[in-house]
């Protein structure tokens, strides 16, 4: 609601002689400061003689250009002056002492305006809501109105056709049944299942087709690649609140049994080249190569060898987050370019036997910095101190990093995802090794579904059952 004038001005006039009043009392034996204070200046005792004055000083300055300082008009006009100072002053003090009264006077007038406008608002407000409310009822009214004028004019259009006979409704033709049926249309009916049944064969043959080019069974990827699979790990999906950290490390069951074999049989093949570095790549990410590398490492260290697991995945340093504190912590990429020494970097984990080269804090792209040199020189002081060193390398086809590190490493391990890369991905990535002088060693299989197993390959129930290794009770 708007605030209304009056009581405004009325404030502004009781704000004015409240500010007077107060400079009032701190010029209280002040006059000529007093004069200066519209409250005083306008008071009636004080306005006329201010007036006076004012007149009697024009009169004096008129008198000085035509008389000297000792005619006696002069002095006379000059006496005149000082006497009605005096007695200005003298009202205006007694009009400074009378501003405490304007004062209150003006603020009782305020609070009575201020009553007499709220008054009137509260009557214009129950106005204004009279007002809706009849505006609403005559609304209502002539909506009645209106409504009554209907039913009376259509009561008189009744009244009018009462007494005429007869339908207006009016044959012209008679209806002719068809001799052929309308509906089901046979012919429309079988030409759009042949369509459909053509369409959904095409889309079969092509999503079938789409399957077979992708790896999913231990004889497509020996028949394609020409190399042994050395191990096939069965997919296992991770336990209800079963942690990322939990689920790598310690592997239940069958898991335990698979990667324990596949150690045995990487171990057979390097021990006769006397390899003890091996890398593990994969051609994409995804398909599970640091989920081998922890457990191999695992697998070898708890077989008594002491087993040192490198990540070299600078970009993702998943093995880093999973066996280290801090995944960003002096690695090897500080090793590679001589900012630390061996000892400093490498640390042991919850594992016996088992310790961790993390990837290191370099934010740098490695290809800027990562040379074959220098990778040969740290394989060399770490083969001093351990017996098996694993390394986990990035995809070989997302990018070169493990190309260059293939040529200083003894042994590759290749894992393929089944069901999740095609033929020509894994062609591509062999023959890249290949290329690099490094062929894989053999292929790791990995999340094989058990529809998919050969009977070679298949570790499930049927060799471990839940209670140890057996056949597992039939059901009846």
């Amino acid at each position: 609601m708007r605030a209304s004038p009056i009581p405004s001005s009325a404030r502004a006039e009781r704000l004015a002689l409240e500010t007077d009043r107060a400079q009032a009392v701190v010029n209280a034996q002040k006059p000529e400061e007093l004069l200066k204070l519209p409250s005083v200046a306008g008071h009636p005792i004080v306005a006329p003689l201010l007036a006076d004055l004012v007149d009697k000083e024009s009169n004096l300055v008129v008198l000085r250009q035509q008389y000297k300082s000792k005619h006696p008009r002069y002095i006379t006009a000059v006496a005149e002056i000082e006497g009605l100072k005096r007695s200005l002053y003298q009202k205006a003090i007694e009009a400074s002492e009378r501003i405490s009264t304007s004062c209150s006077i003006a603020r009782e007038h305020e609070l009575e305006l201020s009553k007499s406008v709220d008054d009137l608002e509260k009557q214009l407000t129950k106005r204004n809501q009279d007002m809706a409310k009849y505006n609403v009822m005559k609304r209502e009214n002539d909506a009645d109105h209106a409504l009554y004028e209907s039913m009376q004019a259509r009561a008189k259009e009744i009244d009018v056709t009462k007494g005429i006979d007869g339908s207006w409704i009016k044959i012209v033709d008679s209806a002719i049944a068809s001799g052929v049926p309308v509906r089901p249309q046979r012919s429309k009916m079988i030409a759009m299942g042949t369509f459909f049944g053509f369409a959904i064969g095409i889309i079969g043959a092509i999503g079938f087709n789409q399957l077979r080019r992708q790896l999913r069974t231990v004889g497509q990827v020996e028949k394609l690649t020409g190399l042994p699979v050395l191990g096939a790990l069965v997919k296992r999906k991770a336990a209800k609140g079963e942690t990322p950290r939990n689920f790598l490390l310690h592997p239940q069951g069958i898991d335990r049994e698979s990667f324990r074999a596949l150690q045995a049989a990487i171990s057979t093949r390097i021990q006769a080249e006397n390899s003890r570095t091996m890398m593990v790549t994969s051609a994409i990410p995804g398909e599970g190569k640091t989920y081998v590398s922890i457990n191999l490492a695992i697998a070898f260290a708890q077989s008594q060898k002491k087993t040192l697991l490198i990540d070299a995945d600078m970009r993702k340093k998943t093995c880093s987050r999973i066996l280290s504190d801090d995944a960003n912590r002096f690695g090897l990429a500080e090793l590679l370019e001589s900012q630390m020494r061996l000892e400093d970097i490498v640390r042991p984990t919850e594992i016996p036997n088992l310790y961790i080269l993390t990837a290191g804090a370099n934010p740098r792209n490695p290809v800027e910095w990562f040379t074959a040199a220098s990778l040969k020189t740290v394989l060399e002081n770490t083969l001093k101190d351990f017996d098996q060193i694993i390394i986990d390398t990035p995809p070989v086809l997302a990018v070169s990093d493990s190309l260059l590190m293939a040529t200083e490493i003894q042994t590759v391990c290749y894992v393929i995802g089944s069901g999740k890369i095609r033929y020509r991905a894994v062609e591509r990535a062999c023959k890249m090794l290949a290329d690099a002088q490094r062929a894989p060693l053999g292929i790791v299989l990995n999340f094989m579904e058990k529809q998919w197993g050969d009977d070679e390959y298949y570790y499930g129930e049927y060799y471990y059952g839940k209670d140890g290794y057996g056949v597992p009770p039939t059901e009846s």
